[in-house]
């Protein structure tokens, strides 16, 4: 997944760095470079000896000098000459690691918790806040989404939650301003979800319109559960639709099934004010998105739980695809900035963010030297990095390189 949101200078990398990210290509067989350099494909590697150019298939000894190779756009990269074994060079590899997305919960998470509500009284505010922590490498603003919800002498326990909910969506963004959200809010419950008839349901993300496949019995005012997700039926402009208070947030449906499955089906809840236990449910947007959330005032001794914990992971698409770009960025290959950038030309990227390609990644960090314009020092001596991603399934040379350079 994307990550679509504003950053400034956040960044998942930072380091000056050289990037070598294979497609799905196996792992180079030329005998050397020069056949490599006429036979390989876009983006296929291999790593080769320095003393003769030769192709190397067999693991690394230690004092063997080597570099790795890459077609791109046509032309073959090279990484420096590196010495295998030496007290300057560490090889290290992180397999992929799927991302998880982080679920938190104030209130009732379906089963357990409570908003804590006592009364509701006129003037009573209700606080719910989520901070985004997400780590990053370089000085970021702060994000942070935040409730503030008074009440007055008509509103419900429902009521006050659907506002916070809608506060934290930005459901009222009527002039399409606000910054985009880290987090996505919906209301949970922890009553019994019961089947309407047999319909099936259509409803597309986004919209408040939900579609039965035939005669759903439903009047406004009803309460619907939509893959666990609570909603208000406000009006039913047929026998076979329904409108919702507020848009619904999941994926788009066209044939939900319905029936008891909060999880996986759609169907009615009974709702009592005062009794059914309701909560808020906090999914981050992205897998990168990691957050914090808080309540007071009235809210103060809601229950808040960290449903499903995020973790970072390594070597989906568009963490790898972060990394390449930053990596074009050190290589100076900046005309993507610029309007007339055809003009100019610009690489082509190895990674599609948007696709299920997983990666293992290699790091091949040495001691860089270079002359110094520091006097006396003759010398100065940087860390240098290389990256290295291939597939983590398919076709791929994950295992060639992981003989060679022994990971």
């Amino acid at each position: 997944m994307a990550n679509l949101r504003k950053r400034y200078s956040k960044s998942l990398f930072g380091t000056n760095h050289q990037g070598y990210h294979s497609p799905e290509v196996a792992y180079a067989t030329a005998a050397d470079l020069g056949a490599f350099a006429l036979a390989a494909v876009e983006g296929q590697v291999g790593i080769f000896n320095a003393a003769d150019d030769t192709i190397r298939s067999t693991a690394l000894t230690a004092g063997v000098q080597f570099y790795l190779a890459q077609i791109k756009d046509g032309e073959v990269r090279k990484t420096p000459v590196l010495t295998y074994g030496s007290g300057f060079l560490e090889v290290t590899k992180t397999a992929y690691d799927a991302p998880v997305k982080q679920v938190t919960h104030v209130g009732s998470n379906g089963t357990s918790g409570s908003l804590g509500f006592s009364s509701i009284a006129v003037g009573d505010e209700y606080v719910v806040s989520a901070r985004d922590t997400t780590p990053g490498t370089q000085p970021f603003p702060v994000m942070e989404g935040r409730a503030v919800i008074r009440s007055l002498s008509n509103l419900t326990e429902y009521k006050i939650v659907r506002a916070i909910v809608d506060d934290l969506d930005n459901n009222f963004d009527y002039e399409n301003n606000a910054d985009n959200g880290f987090i996505v809010a919906d209301i949970v419950n922890d009553a019994t979800q019961v089947a309407i008839g047999a319909v099936t349901l259509a409803i597309s993300k986004g919209s408040t319109l939900a579609t039965y496949s035939a005669v759903h019995s439903l009047t406004a005012g009803d309460f619907v559960s939509i893959l666990g997700v609570m909603y208000e039926v406000i009006s039913v402009p047929t026998t076979s639709t329904a409108i919702l208070d507020r848009p619904y947030t999941g994926d788009t449906e066209t044939a939900l099934a319905t029936g008891a499955t909060k999880a996986s089906q759609q169907g009615t809840v009974t709702y009592v004010d005062g009794t059914t236990e309701l909560g808020i449910r906090m999914t981050a947007v992205t897998e990168d998105t990691n957050f914090v959330v808080g309540v007071g005032d009235d809210l103060a001794g809601a229950t808040i739980t960290e449903t499903t914990v995020w973790k970072q992971g390594s070597g989906a698409a568009w963490q790898v695809s972060a990394i390449e770009d930053e990596s074009l960025v050190f290589d100076g290959f900046t005309t993507g900035n610029f309007p007339f950038v055809e003009d100019f030309g610009k690489p082509t990227k190895s990674v599609d963010p948007d696709s299920a390609v997983t990666y293992n990644l290699w790091f091949l960090r040495f001691n860089k030297t270079t002359p110094s314009m520091a006097y006396p020092n003759e010398n100065a001596h940087h860390l240098g990095l290389v990256v290295i991603s291939a597939p983590s399934t398919g076709t791929t040379p994950d295992a060639a390189l992981d003989t060679v350079l022994g990971t």
